[in-house]
């Protein structure tokens, strides 16, 4: 029995990696992506005024036994690719408007964004440490981030939320009990089915910061990455319940602040993200 536990937990912890997507060929490598989930990695030249860790986060990531090889690239979704995924995207929302039922988000269905409430941000902007605030159908779910235990995560998921990168992105995956996982780019043009998703990042990757003394407990965030320790970029997901096995693999960054876990709980893959903003930012001189 005890062996059967582990073996189920073993088989999680690589989903949750995304250890299925391969940049080679072959029938393994066909859209294992989507089902693992985790890749957030560098898959495009990286966008103006980047982040990118200095030569000594380089040199320090090396002599701890990380990789830092990031010659390995899956490549991006081709134009074709997207085309298929806006056009499969519009026939579903003309089918499930047809059926009366209401279409999922993607490129036949965009993002409803609805006014922007920022009534709760008074609460936190004098925190001492940064804030962040997500706005789905569900309301407005605030995030602390912890910049004293991950650093270059905190400082790259602040510019990629004050560039709006993430407003209009779907959540693609949804573990209940486990994880709800978001932060594709891909999700934008053709929703959480669309092709590649899971594989999708913002053009650069974050170094690893694994806290030996920060448990995987509900309600903490966390950065997905595929087996390369260094792969994180913009997918991140959320803890639905405590999953130890995570723990000092994968960089904790921060938690859901109050109550708004109830809000959480409530998400499903397809929902949208209409905004989200940084209510409390890093100092100036550390963005």
């Amino acid at each position: 029995m005890r062996r059967l536990a582990g073996v189920l937990m073993l088989a999680t912890l690589l989903v949750l990696a995304g250890c299925g997507r391969q940049s080679g060929s072959g029938e393994a490598g066909k859209g294992s992506a989507k089902e693992a989930g985790g890749f957030a990695g560098d898959l495009a030249a990286p966008p103006p005024k980047a982040y990118e860790p200095g030569q000594a986060d380089v040199e320090a990531n090396v002599k701890a036994g990380l990789s830092t090889d990031t010659k390995e690239k899956i490549p991006e979704p081709t134009a074709e690719d997207k085309a298929k995924a806006v056009e499969a995207a519009k026939e579903a929302a003309e089918a499930a408007k047809k059926a009366g039922a209401e279409p999922k988000h993607g490129a036949g269905a965009p993002v409803k964004a609805g006014p922007k409430n920022t009534t709760g941000d008074a609460k936190y902007k004098g925190s001492s440490k940064p804030v962040l605030a997500m706005q789905t159908k569900h309301g407005v779910i605030y995030m602390e981030l912890w910049p004293e235990t991950a650093p270059k995560t905190v400082k790259a998921i602040c510019k990629l939320a004050r560039e709006k990168f993430y407003d209009g992105i779907v959540i693609h995956r949804v573990e209940p009990g486990f994880v709800v996982q978001f932060g594709d780019p891909l999700t934008k043009q053709g929703g959480a089915d669309a092709p590649g998703v899971g594989g999708g990042g913002p053009g650069f990757t974050i170094p690893a910061e694994f806290s030996k003394t920060l448990k995987h407990t509900k309600g903490i965030l966390s950065m997905a990455r595929t087996q390369d320790v260094n792969s994180a970029g913009s997918q991140m997901f959320i803890m639905l319940g405590d999953a130890p096995f995570l723990d000092g693999q994968y960089s904790i960054f921060g938690k859901v602040l109050g109550d708004a876990m109830a809000q959480v709980d409530k998400m499903a893959v397809g929902d949208g993200i209409e905004y989200l903003w940084v209510v409390r930012d890093l100092p100036e001189g550390k963005r």
